[in-house]
């Protein structure tokens, strides 16, 4: 049963955006993993413990690491720029759509 959940294929989010283009957001993988690392400077076992005090930047780097799998010429400062105040709990819910559906298969 494992290996089965393990062959799905996960397809990524999509999001509209402030400029009102849809995004694709993920699916997490190990560049994503990485990327999340990179942009945190800390382990994926600090993670947990950072995001959850959330902060705009937190939001920032999470959304810029998901986009850049699917629109790799996205800078940090493109990314923000798409996100206005409005949209930002409709943004927060793809983010972690995308983070659920990614512990759900790998049974985090």
């Amino acid at each position: 049963m494992i290996k089965n959940e393990l062959m799905k294929k996960v397809e990524p989010t999509k999001v509209k955006l402030a400029d009102g283009k849809e995004y694709k957001l993920g699916p997490v993988n190990l560049n994503v993993l990485y990327g999340f690392e990179e942009e945190f400077n800390c382990g994926l076992d600090e993670l947990n413990k950072k995001l959850a005090k959330p902060r705009a930047t937190h939001l920032r780097i999470l959304l810029y690491v998901l986009l850049k799998e699917n629109h790799p010429d996205i800078t940090k400062e493109q990314a923000g720029s798409l996100v206005s105040m409005d949209i930002i709990p409709q943004v927060t819910a793809a983010i972690n759509e995308v983070i659920m559906a990614s512990k759900t298969i790998l049974g985090v």
